[in-house]
């Protein structure tokens, strides 16, 4: 428990990763209902940014004493997943189908969900 809400970074970032596995629940549920995908696209990159930012502090990234080496296995992989996350966000919005939006937004989820999983489970490890 410790890890999860040990401090105010901690809480804060449980929180928010606990916030958004709800969003990426209801809007797959509500698939059906949504017209806006762009919209809700927006919101998943904004909130996965800052729950990427709280991740590393919570971790003390980059500074001494960190959990993970900027050289380690996880720092590489969750460059990679945020870079695919960013890219694919921005290359959506040149798409106007909101079908293939929506597929979007699921890889989005996908690799959102990989990069908690790998973060996460190297924590309790």
């Amino acid at each position: 428990m410790e890890l999860l809400f040990g401090s105010v970074p901690a809480l804060l970032t449980t929180v928010l990763v606990v916030a958004m596995i709800v969003f990426i629940v209801l809007v797959y549920r509500n698939r059906e209902k949504v017209t806006k995908w762009g919209r809700l696209i927006a919101i998943f990159l904004v909130v996965g940014i800052a729950v990427s930012a709280m991740s590393g502090t919570r971790d003390n990234f980059a500074a001494s004493g960190a959990l993970f080496a900027m050289n380690s296995f996880q720092a590489y992989a969750c460059m990679a997943l945020g870079g695919a996350i960013v890219v694919t966000a921005l290359i959506s919005v040149f798409f106007k189908n909101q079908s293939k939006k929506s597929r979007f937004f699921a890889v989005l989820a996908v690799l959102f969900i990989a990069k908690v999983a790998i973060i996460e489970i190297s924590r309790f490890l």
